[in-house]
């Protein structure tokens, strides 16, 4: 599980088996929560702010506040 407040940055063939939640406190603009090729995400997403997902599988559900936006690599 990784729980944080400002940003949280994956690099290429990650696993993470639990949720990610970040809330983005105090309001950082740009990336939020970032993930190279490759990744492995099996628990939920839960992030105030943009997400972008280079690439892999994600198993369980993304949420976000109204506003805030996705962009999805390569995804299976």
């Amino acid at each position: 599980m990784f729980i944080a407040k400002g940003t949280i940055l994956l690099a290429n063939s990650n696993s993470v088996t639990g949720d990610i939640t970040v809330s983005n406190s105090p309001t950082t603009f740009g990336t939020i929560l970032l993930t190279g090729s490759n990744s492995a995400l099996g628990g939920n997403i839960d992030v105030n702010g943009k997400v972008i997902v280079k690439g892999g599988v994600v198993s369980g559900r993304v949420t976000q506040p109204a506003g805030a936006s996705i962009i999805r690599g390569q995804l299976h």
